[in-house]
């Protein structure tokens, strides 16, 4: 801990150099400046439970935990931090949150956010974990648990140097992971209680709401509609790629391409160009055309509606090593699975889809392409997306569930 802070003081002035020239660029606004330094924007005015939660994905999994807590303990603040401002977006309209960015991991950026914010409680979604952060409220006596918590092999490895993960994790009440993996891997760093609970993807799943654009249904034919959700830089050349080829054996076929940073529309508008397809671009709010084979699907917060109108989804951060995405949405929605081999992130569910026939795998342009044009098929298509279902489909407790994970953090209730 003591080289991990020493590393951090001498990062810390390069760190802010960088903060200020995204400012000053435009890459992020003056608020998530002085957030990530510790400088608050808002006011609590009492006590505060805290989750962190990094990115769109982490903290959409966190939304119905969110609901709860505010529904059952309205005299506590939900303060949520996230180090990605199109996560905070999303959440804007989530009733009862205090949305801020996260803060560094250095002594003191944590100081200065520490001193303004009465932290009763701390829950830490998924596999963002800061030495700095989690010493400190040990320090503090604040009660924290791990919920949805995943540790890779390499993380695993680089908090075990020094001891450094026993030392960072000494405060945390009990660590709720995703999957037998990460909690054996857990078990070599901690001493606190560990259990295996259903990934809480499986429960953002529920709450996404379909399409109500009835033109948008007439125009994309669920049976000949391809979504290729949340693709990573270097991806979309692939899908693109794919589908030119599936457009000369089914010249109607069409794409949803939806990059999992919508910030990258522009760019990946050129990719398509250079693609020689045409689309339309649904951030700048284009009218789509029955006679435009893809369609450019750069917003926030309506995959819903692309789930929705595809028959088949490819799931993007599989062909590089991103580590996959959710197969909880597709399989939700009826859509039928396609995934590259990089699936770290939910390997247990990509290998129980695989073992029953409830997905495809593909390496290349040339199994991506085989892969649409399988499923293309539609009783193909339709069994695998029903098997699909079936094997990730659900009967949770969601209250018992909500329970269990709050229960090590002693929350006060106002009936007591």
């Amino acid at each position: 801990m003591v080289i991990y802070r020493i590393i951090t003081l001498i990062a810390a002035p390069l760190i802010w150099l960088m903060l200020l020239g995204r400012w000053l660029f435009g890459a992020d606004s003056f608020s998530h400046f002085k957030n990530r330094l510790g400088f608050a924007t808002a006011q609590a005015g009492g006590p505060v439970i805290w989750l962190h939660a990094a990115s769109v994905g982490e903290l959409q999994s966190a939304r119905q935990l969110l609901a709860y807590l505010h529904r059952q303990f309205p005299h506590y603040r939900l303060l949520v931090t996230a180090n990605n401002p199109t996560a905070l977006t999303l959440a804007q309209d989530w009733p009862g949150m205090i949305l801020q960015a996260a803060p560094l991991d250095t002594a003191g950026a944590l100081r200065r956010f520490l001193k303004h914010w009465k932290i009763s409680a701390y829950i830490n979604i998924e596999g963002e974990l800061w030495p700095n952060r989690l010493a400190l409220l040990a320090r503090r006596g604040v009660p924290v648990v791990l919920v949805n918590a995943r540790l890779s092999k390499t993380s695993a490895k680089r908090f075990g140097w020094f001891g450094i993960g026993r030392r960072m994790l000494t405060g945390v009440q009990v660590v709720f992971a995703q999957d037998t993996a990460s909690a054996e891997r857990f078990q070599n760093l901690t001493q606190a209680p560990i259990e295996v609970i259903q990934n809480l993807k499986s429960l953002a799943a529920e709450q996404i709401e379909g399409l109500e654009d009835t033109d948008l249904n007439q125009l994309l034919p669920r049976d000949k509609t391809i979504l290729a959700a949340s693709t990573h830089k270097g991806e979309e050349a692939w899908v693109l790629a794919a589908f030119a080829k599936v457009l000369k054996q089914v010249p109607d076929a069409k794409l949803i391409l939806a990059p999992r940073h919508p910030k990258r529309g522009k760019e990946v508008a050129r990719i398509i160009k250079n693609a020689n397809l045409s689309f339309k671009q649904r951030g700048l709010n284009e009218e789509y055309q029955a006679d435009v084979p893809v369609y450019l699907a750069d917003t926030l917060g309506e995959m819903g509606v692309f789930y929705a109108l595809a028959g088949i989804t490819f799931v993007g951060g599989s062909l590089l090593n991103k580590g996959g995405h959710t197969p909880y949405e597709p399989a939700l929605y009826g859509s039928a699975i396609v995934t590259g081999p990089y699936v770290d992130n939910f390997s247990r569910e990509y290998s129980m889809l695989s073992e029953n026939n409830a997905c495809l795998t593909v390496r290349n342009v040339d199994e991506l392409t085989a892969a649409f044009t399988t499923l293309l098929d539609e009783t193909t298509r339709l069994q695998m997306a029903h098997q699909a279902q079936k094997v990730l489909g659900q009967n949770t407790d969601t209250t018992t569930l909500f329970l269990r994970l709050i229960a090590p953090l002693d929350l006060e209730r106002l009936d007591e």
